[in-house]
């Protein structure tokens, strides 16, 4: 990570270029650089981790003007949620999140309580977060159901990767190849 303390910097574009956790310390030091200006962080498609994100936390912390936050398929877990919720306390102005693409997980039987703990409190800091309008998520870490009650028609949530194909495209691929097949016959 390129030394950013001496230019003031709003937006850092760090998507897809190979971080992993162990580049979270010199990343953290850059944010923490930069506290006072960033509100644009792209880290999506990286294998940031659990760890890193606990990394990066004290620093994304001081980072009060952030605006839109992507951390899409970094590989974190619903583990995750309690830093993730504590982070959206203090973004007050955060307009997007990004967070589609996670690894899915099976909780085990003794952290299911912990689990709907962490996912309610994320549920209430979202509701919470007024300047929040696109939320990009992992199906399993929040209750869809749940989320459509929070400020119906100002908050749009859209869950995993999955769901952005639309089956509605191939079906009217083979119509025109079947339309095509007829008029050859």
């Amino acid at each position: 990570v390129p030394s950013l303390s001496s230019h003031a910097i709003q937006e850092l574009d760090f998507g897809d270029c190979g971080l992993s956790g162990e580049c979270c310390d010199a990343l953290a030091r850059a944010l923490h650089a930069q506290q006072d200006h960033l509100t644009h962080l792209f880290l999506y498609e990286n294998a940031i981790g659990d760890d890193g994100l606990l990394r990066l936390y004290p620093s994304l912390c001081q980072c009060g003007k952030m605006v839109h936050f992507d951390m899409d398929a970094n590989g974190l877990s619903s583990a995750s949620l309690p830093v993730l919720t504590d982070l959206l306390r203090h973004w007050p102005l955060v307009r997007k999140l990004g967070l589609r693409g996670q690894e899915a997980e099976e909780p085990c039987p003794d952290d299911t309580a912990a689990a709907l703990h962490a996912r309610t409190a994320f549920t209430a800091a979202v509701r919470d977060c007024t300047h929040l309008c696109e939320l990009w998520i992992s199906r399993d870490w929040i209750d869809g159901e749940e989320m459509a009650t929070i400020r119906p028609g100002h908050l749009e949530c859209n869950f995993d990767y999955s769901d952005d194909v639309d089956e509605s495209d191939d079906i009217a691929e083979s119509d025109d190849a079947a339309e095509i097949d007829d008029v050859n016959e």
